[in-house]
This record gives structure tokens, C-alpha cells and sequence, in this order.
């Protein structure tokens, strides 16, 4: 259940026209990844470890102390929505440049059971961090 609705989540990034979509090229990210000489981005958020909701200002602390990790990248802001809207959107960073073995430290490293990778001219994927379905 938890793995579906990280596979139906809108990925929406601050100066995209379009949400970023598991299983899709995004053409927006492509073209930053290309402006840039950059092979790979995350996206990715400090909200809810192990999908716990916590207070506003405890997200807002915890993600503030991640961007701070990531300055060194090109860092864009958005948010992670479901699309069914049960749960509240996840204030989180579209960060170009960053490889996966660094983007899946940190995302262990902030509780988030997943993140969303891509590379460029591929689909983005849905990487797990921390367990949370069964191996298939």
C-alpha cells in the first residue's frame, strides 16, 4: 500500500510547467541535467520518517537541515502530493547533480523509506531506502 501511493504521488518541482511521474522521462528535468553538464537528480524530503506524521515546525526543522546537506547542488524546491490527497503534501527538493549512492544516504539518513532517482534522457524510478514491501 505504502509502495503504491509512492507510485501515485505528483512530484511537482518550482519552475517545472509539469509533476515529475515514477516511470516517465521528465523533459524538464532533462533539459536542466543537459544546461548543466549533470547526469542524475533526486527528489527528495526530510517530512514524516518512516511515514510518521510530525508537527509542521519539526518538518519544516528537519527539512531545512537537509537542504543545508544538499547546497552544494542545484537545488529546486516543490512538493510530493498524492493523487488521492489522503495524505498532506510533502514540502521536498528536486536536486540536480547528486548521485544515487549520495541521494540514498540521505534519504536513509532522514527516515524516508523511498526517494525518487533519475538519470538523464531515462525514466525516474522509485528507489527504497529503508524496508518497507516485500522483495519481489
Amino acid at each position: 500500500e505504502l509502495r503504491e501511493s509512492y507510485l501515485h504521488t505528483l512530484y511537482t518541482v518550482d519552475g517545472f510547467g509539469h509533476p515529475i511521474h515514477i516511470g516517465r522521462v521528465s523533459a524538464e528535468a532533462d533539459a536542466l541535467l543537459a544546461a548543466n553538464r549533470l547526469e542524475g537528480w533526486a527528489y527528495i524530503t526530510a517530512y514524516n520518517p518512516l511515514s510518521v506524521a510530525l508537527p509542521p515546525a519539526e518538518n519544516e526543522k528537519r527539512n531545512l537541515e537537509l537542504l543545508n546537506d544538499v547546497k552544494r547542488y542545484i537545488v529546486l524546491p516543490g512538493e510530493g502530493q498524492g493523487e488521492d490527497g489522503t495524505w498532506p503534501a510533502e514540502k521536498s527538493f528536486f536536486v540536480a547533480g547528486i548521485t544515487l549512492d549520495v541521494a540514498q544516504q540521505l534519504a536513509a539518513r532522514y527516515g524516508q523509506h523511498a526517494f525518487v532517482y533519475g538519470r538523464l534522457h531515462r525514466a525516474a524510478e522509485l528507489v527504497e531506502t529503508l524496508p518497507i514491501w516485500p522483495a519481489s
